[in-house]
């Protein structure tokens, strides 16, 4: 394995913008949310066409139903669920997850200041501000790569954040240690398109 030693292998510093934070919080919800996605557009087209159909029958047999209106309210309801459901995903979980993110990153020290992070072959250290932190590979759950940011993912759902552009001479350094710690230790790296 690797000798634990008091040099690090890499030293990164960097900041971390609002934008950056926001296309991490919108990659994990991609990742995580993509099957419901799927369930929650065709569900709502199968309750919008259930919607419809009952509307349409009811008028084509009003004279035959009793309190038509409230039926005509029930399948108004119906479809206008359904069309949430399609449009969710789209168009208010993305404006939720964003004033979310936002009101996180606002309110975090650790994430507004300037963050080092040092590489050593056996753990790694960070420090934000009056925060720090050393790490052992083996506590860790994996790296992830996204097309702007490299993470080094933590128990208790945290991860630390490394956006490329913020250490675009060292990136390619980073993705070689990741991989190398990767195998290692046996902890996933993932890359995700998102």
């Amino acid at each position: 394995m690797f000798s634990t030693e008091d040099n690090p292998v890499q030293t990164i510093e960097y900041n971390i913008t609002l934008e950056q934070f926001l296309d991490f919080n919108r990659s994990v919800a991609e990742e995580n949310y993509h099957a419901q996605k799927k369930k929650s557009v065709v569900m709502g087209c199968i309750e919008v066409i259930v919607g419809l159909l009952f509307i349409v029958v009811l008028l084509t047999q009003k004279s035959m139903v009793d309190h038509l209106n409230l039926f005509l309210i029930l399948g108004a309801l119906l479809m206008f669920f359904g069309a949430y459901s399609i449009i969710f995903y789209k168009v208010v979980f993305p404006k939720q997850l964003t004033s979310s993110a936002t009101k996180q990153y606002q309110k975090s020290d650790y994430l507004r200041g300037n963050i080092l992070v040092k590489f050593y072959n056996d753990r790694l250290f960070e420090q934000s501000g009056s925060y720090s932190d050393t790490i052992n590979w083996e506590d860790t759950e994996g790296f992830r790569e996204t097309p702007t940011l490299l993470q080094v993912i933590l128990k208790d759902t945290r991860c630390i954040l490394i956006p490329k552009t913020q250490v675009l001479s060292q990136v390619n350094e980073l993705k070689e240690l990741f991989q190398k710690l990767s195998e290692a230790y046996n902890l996933p790296y993932k890359k995700v398109q998102v």
